[in-house]
């Protein structure tokens, strides 16, 4: 079963989160599902410079259980990846899509960091516990797929996706604000004194009391 998850990444991630979106209507999962469209873009044209320069490597062969293995995303019957993202390059797609995401969804929790630490060690801690699953994700997402790409397809597109997630959680935090990346619908916490907003004090209306 979770390997069964792990395959289907990246398709179940963005019809999950198009999905979710459209019951919610929380702007988060919207995002996500732009970022996954913009990082398949950007896969597309970096396998348009790589296929210029080498020949676009085959899935490594064996049992049909370990063809349809090294296929990620959804599949036709027949084992055909008629699926949205249809264009494995020289750099594993699945390694660049996990560390895109893993490094989109890190700047999420980031750019929350400081309202977390704000609201308690409960909640502070979530941080640590964020960067602790990720790097474990990324570890176990390297050697499922060490079966089927080459170690420098592997680090490659880590290196290429860690940048992507990273220049797309920048550019749609700008673009979209904030509330793009606010997956836990978490409180804001603003500076009146930097701002220059009004500072309001409740006192009671009887002093003596």
């Amino acid at each position: 079963m979770v390997g069964e998850i792990a395959r289907l990444f990246p398709d179940s991630a963005l019809f999950g989160s198009i999905v979710l979106y459209l019951i919610t209507q929380h702007l988060p999962y919207g995002v996500f599902a732009l970022f996954l469209l913009e990082s398949s873009g950007l896969y597309k044209a970096i396998n348009l410079i790589t296929d210029s320069i080498a020949d676009r490597p085959s899935l490594k062969q064996g049992t049909p259980q370990q063809t349809k293995n090294c296929r990620p995303g959804f599949l036709a019957p027949r084992l055909e990846p008629d699926r949205l993202f249809m264009h494995e390059g020289l750099i594993s797609m699945p390694m660049f899509y996990m560390s895109a995401t893993i490094a989109y969804l890190l700047g999420a929790t980031m750019q929350f960091a400081s309202v977390l630490n704000t609201m308690g060690a409960s909640w502070s801690s979530r941080t640590l516990v964020s960067t602790i699953f990720a790097i474990c994700l990324f570890v176990l997402c390297y050697l499922r797929n060490t079966g089927c790409a080459s170690h420098l397809s592997l680090i490659g597109a880590a290196l290429l996706g860690a940048g992507a997630g990273v220049f797309f959680w920048f550019v749609n935090s700008r673009v979209f604000g904030n509330e793009s990346m606010n997956f836990a619908g978490l409180p804001y916490l603003t500076d009146k004194a930097e701002s220059g907003g009004v500072l309001y004090a409740c006192v009671p209306s009887d002093l003596s009391a």
